[in-house]
């Protein structure tokens, strides 16, 4: 599901119009999918949406046609509400719309009610009194949203591609962001690699009034993660009841209405739990998918978890008697995938190429997401006292920016070095960008979890779910739960990492799955070697790793035969890149954790910057 609009005081409906075919052109990625728009005084409103989850025709109106509402997403367990709000008066004209509950509850309650919400979502809301437009999201904002704004015009979409459509909306690449990205493999912020162009933050509300007689701005937020503080007074125990339970009603608040799904299964706990508590839970019908992650670097201890996904999903799929069926790694993934995933995420993510080829094969359904399972539930530590003054937080930044930068095997210079100048210096790693979300954080012991969840979760990882399994699959995200993500801040972050409290939840509620090994905790892997063993696979598995590891020349060679087909940026230097590359090959060194980057780039502006 997807939304875009535009509202612009100085356009006429046909221009209106004319924008919003453009803009659909760019979110309507699949035949099946139906889309509608709506133009009123001075504003334009659409969305994209597939039948298996959107019951209703929006805009959905009040009763008395004042208000009317757009929304993607879905939300959780409010009859009890809505049944207040029939009593109040309300009248309901849709059997089962979510968009037409918010709308009367927001008249009913106010901008509180999004405080209660349990789902995740993007609203827009137009006053045709007020003249207004308000624009909210959930508390992870799980459902990306990005807007452009200048002077009197607002422009936004679910994707970046369809606001660039706006001839209005000057194209300027952000260097700023693509500093983010060549570091960390995404961008830190509300940023986005436009200038001008920003992503919505965590439960937002934009609101533009007074669109008669010139527009004045707000933008607020109605919650945050700071909110929740560490509980040091309860136990281990209580911890591990308490998630049990709350893991339990959050996979039953949202199959609830669902007759079958679908899981994509890995050898971790979060897809293993999702399997699992559908299987043992509900009477919902499913089946698993698994595939293989591409992994670049070159050490066993962090890629031969990657090998492993497959065959810890087949036998966990043969305990819970589901069918499991597995997409082998192809060969010609960067050549069939690149550009593509670089199109639907907006050149926004270095990661998540590897799910392509599952997701062709994928069928309209619902697909139950562990996204930030891992992030909530297995914490990061730091003890008060590296706490007590900036120097300190300065000293996390440093940490945090030298841990993401592995992500990219530290290529960072080397990436930049295919720049000419001055865009060198432009794009030098420094981590002013990381401590200046770092030092915005007020929760001192969850400040690495907020982070991830304010940074990398909403960034890149949600991207995964919603950009690219969401062209076959509509994604429900059972660990964004309201209740789940509050009580997993409380938990204190050093006892979920030394106690692994997480592992204990799945441990009492599903023993039998828990004796399988898991790719989650990389300190694990002596205990999956002996269970490989045992299982007398330890041997094919450490072969295959060693072939596929260390002969990644046929995607080189599709990521060079790309970039010769791309009209390159006139300050990237293609002769330095096939130099460097080369050198690379002669002295046995893998060349992909630099050039799968700058060809993101390069992607990119190709698409978007010079088209």
């Amino acid at each position: 599901m997807k939304i875009y609009g535009v509202f612009d005081p100085n356009r006429s409906p046909n221009e209106l119009k004319t924008l919003l075919e453009k803009m659909n052109s760019q979110l309507d990625h699949e035949k099946y999918w139906k889309s509608g728009n709506f133009i009123t005084e001075n504003f334009g409103i659409g969305h994209v949406y597939s039948e298996i989850v959107v019951h209703d025709i929006q805009p959905v109106w009040n009763e008395n046609h004042t208000k009317f509402i757009v929304m993607v997403g879905k939300i959780f367990d409010y009859e009890k509400m809505k049944k207040e709000l029939v009593e109040k008066g309300h009248i309901f004209t849709c059997a089962n719309s979510d968009a037409e509950f918010v709308l009367h509850g927001i008249e009913e309650w106010g901008e509180r009610l999004l405080r209660d919400l349990n789902g995740f979502f993007v609203l827009v809301i137009y006053d045709t009194i007020e003249k207004s437009i308000s624009v909210a999201n959930d508390r992870c904002a799980a459902k990306p949203f990005y807007y452009y704004m200048q002077n009197s015009t607002l422009v936004f979409a679910s994707e970046i591609k369809a606001i660039i459509k706006d001839n209005k909306v000057k194209k300027e690449i952000n260097w700023d962001g693509w500093r983010d990205f060549f570091s960390y493999g995404f961008v830190l912020g509300n940023k986005t690699l436009f200038k001008n162009v920003y992503s919505l933050p965590p439960a937002a509300v934009l609101k533009i009034k007074g669109i008669s007689n010139g527009c004045n701005v707000s933008l607020k937020q109605y919650w945050n993660y700071s909110e929740i503080q560490v509980d040091h007074a309860n136990s281990e125990q209580y911890f591990i009841e308490k998630g049990t339970e709350l893991l339990k009603e959050a996979i039953l608040r949202q199959t609830k209405h669902l007759k079958k799904c679908i899981v994509l299964l890995s050898g971790g706990y979060d897809s293993r739990f999702i399997a699992s508590a559908i299987r043992y839970y509900t009477d919902v019908r499913f089946e698993t998918f698994t595939t293989r992650m591409i992994a670049v670097a070159t050490s066993l201890k962090s890629t031969l978890p990657t090998f492993l996904d497959p065959i810890l999903a087949k036998e966990i799929a043969k305990i819970l008697k589901v069918k499991n069926t597995y997409f082998p790694k192809i060969y010609d993934i960067y050549s069939r995938y690149l550009v593509e995933k670089v199109f639907l995420l907006d050149g926004m993510s270095l990661e998540h190429l590897w799910i392509m080829p599952l997701v062709d094969n994928l069928s309209g359904q619902i697909s139950l997401d562990g996204l930030a399972g891992g992030v909530l539930m297995t914490g990061a530590s730091l003890k008060k006292k590296t706490l007590t003054s900036a120097n300190n937080v300065r000293n996390i930044a440093i940490m945090l920016h030298q841990q993401m930068r592995k992500l990219l095997g530290s290529q960072t210079e080397v990436i930049i070095d295919f720049f000419e100048n001055p865009f060198k210096e432009k794009l030098k790693p420094k981590i002013d960008n990381l401590l200046h979300e770092i030092m915005s954080i007020k929760n001192e012991e969850n400040i690495i979890t907020i982070f991830h969840m304010s940074n990398r979760t909403k960034n890149a990882i949600a991207l995964l779910p919603n950009n690219i399994i969401g062209k076959r699959a509509t994604c429900f995200f059972p660990f964004l739960d309201k209740d789940l993500v509050e009580f997993s801040l409380t938990i204190p972050p050093i006892m979920k990492i030394t106690k692994k409290l997480y592992a204990r939840m799945l441990a009492k509620m599903f023993p039998e799955i828990m004796r399988i090994p898991s790719t989650h905790y990389l300190l694990a892997r002596d205990s999956i070697r002996k269970w490989l063993a045992r299982c007398k696979l330890l041997p094919s598995v450490l072969a295959q790793f060693t072939i596929e590891t260390f002969s990644f020349g046929k995607e080189v060679s599709q990521l060079l035969n790309l970039l010769e087909s791309l009209r390159l940026p006139p300050f990237v230097n293609l002769s330095r890149i096939k130099k460097r590359t080369q050198q690379h090959l002669e002295r046995g060194k893998n060349p992909l954790p630099f050039l799968t980057p700058i060809s993101h780039f390069c992607i990119w502006y190709s698409i978007f910057y010079s088209a």
